[in-house]
């Protein structure tokens, strides 16, 4: 006898396709990303403009001799310059145009004290207007360019702002790009890198988070390559061009910045080997105290070297760097 076939159950279980499962390619994940790094994008941004904000305070003029403004009855000796903190020199001083544009001073600029100019001035200077032009570098590195304006004589003051000193917008907002790109560099590459060696779970993304974290130390290496660039062209007022004129370099890098520069680059050489090594320990190793140079060579160029109590304010700033770096590294590799 034939056996009867049992009908197929109508309650047979449905198949369950990746999507519904929430698969890592579903619309709604790439949605989820894309709104994440957005989020992140915006937070990098408003840190870094309240970041450039709260970095204006370098040095600026407390006094002057003649003061800015003053009408003399005869024509000064020489010009004075006090600034608020020390500044160097090196690539720049102090010259006194007419308003002509005409240089009236003897070419012997130079630092009575390390926070002051002073030049002589040619005998004999006619009634009219002139400009004091200063080009300098304060303590923490930063060049500041500016004027003090005066007359001699019967002449009133007339319209010299074109003669005026003043640092190049162009090269300010290289600098600040390049400052950008090296903090978003070198923080990525250290928290990811931390992120790597403490926290994730070896899964197969490794390969993807180390990729990233490579490019991210050479990423902040260009920008800090930047940055040497345009504080040479704004130091000497001579364009980008300025960085292969000799005698430049030594000057721009001896404000911090050339130790800056360095202990970030070993920093970042260091992170990047950190996510090849097999070994634990020394991952572990590499990964922290490479970030630790890292965050540590932003203090050693800025106000932190400059404060009033700088044992508190180095760690300080050393500590913050390092859990930003960790935060941000830690978040891209979650997302």
């Amino acid at each position: 006898m034939q056996a009867r076939q049992r009908p197929t159950s109508a309650r047979s279980s449905p198949v369950v396709t990746p999507t519904a499962r929430g698969a890592v390619g579903s619309p709604a994940r790439v949605v989820r990303g894309v709104v994440a790094l957005a989020i992140l994008g915006v937070a990098l941004v408003l840190t870094s403009v309240i970041g450039m904000a709260g970095a204006g305070a370098h040095a600026v003029v407390t006094s002057s001799k003649p003061a800015d403004g003053e009408q003399l009855k005869t024509a000064p000796s020489e010009v004075t310059i006090n600034f608020s903190e020390n500044i160097s020199s090196d690539l720049g001083g102090l010259k006194v145009l007419d308003a002509a544009g005409q240089r009236v001073d003897k070419n012997d600029s130079s630092q009575p004290t390390p926070s002051s100019l002073r030049t002589s001035l040619n005998p004999g200077l006619a009634d009219g207007t002139f400009v004091a032009n200063y080009k300098v570098v304060s303590a923490d590195g930063h060049p500041i360019s500016g004027a003090i304006v005066f007359a001699v004589g019967n002449a009133k003051i007339g319209d010299v702002s074109s003669l005026e000193a003043k640092n190049d917008p162009a090269m300010e907002v290289l600098s600040r790009i390049g400052q950008f790109v090296t903090y978003l560099g070198a923080l990525l590459a250290a928290g990811l890198a931390f992120f790597l060696a403490f926290i994730h779970d070896g899964a197969t993304d490794r390969h993807r988070l180390q990729s990233i974290t490579r490019w991210s130390t050479i990423v902040a290496a260009v920008g800090i390559a930047t940055t040497i660039v345009a504080q040479a062209a704004l130091a000497t007022g001579n364009g980008v061009g300025s960085v292969l004129q000799s005698g430049t370099i030594g000057p721009v890098l001896r404000q911090g910045l050339g130790w800056s520069a360095a202990v970030l680059l070993v920093g970042l050489a260091v992170v990047h080997l950190s996510v090849d090594m097999k070994q634990p320990v020394v991952a572990h190793s590499l990964a922290f105290y490479g970030g630790l140079a890292v965050a540590g060579s932003f203090v050693l160029w800025g106000h932190a070297s400059e404060a009033d109590m700088p044992w508190v304010s180095i760690p300080g700033d050393v500590g913050h760097v390092a859990c930003a770096a960790a935060w941000f590294g830690g978040l891209v590799g979650l997302v």
